[in-house]
């Protein structure tokens, strides 16, 4: 009996000793103190309509009726604009899908309409209209993201698949308005309606949307907060593992940014110092690196290395000091 209850007050240490030394990673995002992006907030209280303006150039079009809300209800807007790459790495917002496919992203937003401290969405069958510069969207499709345990963005493409219609208005004087629209393919019949019924404040409130030449829409639905205007990368993309090895002396928790010359995309991935193997890195040949970023005393931590996909996968990280200009240029390259 005693030999059986010393083996159970061991097992019981041994138990609490391996759960003492178990490490969790918590990832601390080291640039996110260089990040500009301001939270800009606007207060609609009762309004039924407005149009929002964000600071880089994104308008919003605010239906209250859109929304499953009380018409005394106040309504409060909360808008980010990530139009810059740096924006995004400081705040890594990296640019990969949910299927592991590499993006270029034209911009992030992040979006959310409140009220009562809750947030609210439109209704089945309404959207929220947004437009952006034309120079800032491009040639851009609509991604929600999915943000893991670790913080990670990873994005899902919209499922909505969206058409061109022209609607024909008779503004009066034999003249007939060609208006284009940008909607859902699975609701034109449901717009055509829509418009055939609309009252005088509406049809002036499109008008008024369509006057933005400059601009190009997009329609949000269901549920969002961060939305990526991203398009796929289209150039021959080779998945390749890599060993890292961490010179001198050891810092626990690294970020490596997977960077793409000349591209507004990149893929963070946090390791401990111990566990620094990759498997399937996304690579674009003679345009791929690995920043490496970690911190000490206070102190900034950089490597930069050049991925070649022939060229060996075993690499040396040999930490050095940088500032954040330097970081910006690296960004920018």
């Amino acid at each position: 009996m005693k030999f059986s209850i010393t083996l159970l007050i061991l097992f019981n240490l041994l138990f609490q000793n391996c759960k003492k030394d178990k490490i969790i990673l918590n990832p601390k995002n080291e640039l996110e103190k260089f990040n500009k992006v301001k939270e800009q907030v606007f207060d609609l209280d009762t309004l039924s309509f407005s149009e929002i303006k964000g600071k880089n150039g994104t308008l919003i079009y605010f239906n209250k009726s859109d929304f499953n809300i009380k018409k005394e209800s106040k309504v409060k807007v909360i808008l980010k604009e990530y139009f810059n790459f740096e924006d995004l790495v400081f705040n890594n917002i990296n640019t990969i899908t949910d299927k592991g496919e590499l993006l270029e992203s034209s911009g992030v937003i992040y979006l959310s309409f409140e009220t009562e401290n809750k947030k609210i969405y439109p209704k089945k069958n309404k959207f929220i209209i947004v437009k952006l510069p034309k120079e800032q969207l491009k040639e851009s499709e609509i991604f929600y993201a999915k943000i893991d345990s670790l913080s990670q963005f990873k994005w899902q493409k919209d499922k909505l698949k969206y058409s061109k219609v022209i609607n024909k208005r008779n503004v009066g004087g034999g003249i007939i308005n060609h208006q284009e629209y940008l909607i859902p393919s699975d609701s034109i019949s449901y717009y055509n309606e829509k418009w055939k019924k609309e009252n005088e404040e509406y049809q002036n409130r499109i008008a008024k949307i369509n006057k933005i030449n400059d601009y190009a829409s997009r329609l949000l639905s269901g549920k969002y907060e961060f939305i990526n205007f991203d398009s796929f990368i289209k150039s021959k993309i080779e998945l390749i593992n890599i060993n890292a090895e961490l010179i001198g002396e050891p810092i626990q928790q690294l970020t490596f940014y997977i960077l793409y010359k000349n591209r507004k995309s990149f893929v963070s991935l946090y390791r401990f110092n111990n566990n620094l193997n990759f498997e399937q890195i996304p690579i674009i040949e003679n345009e791929t690196s690995m920043l490496v970023i970690g911190s000490k005393n206070g102190e900034l931590l950089y490597d930069l290395i050049d991925i070649k996909i022939n060229s060996k996968k075993n690499v040396k990280i040999n930490l050095k000091r940088i500032e954040r200009t330097e970081i910006e240029k690296i960004l920018k390259k």
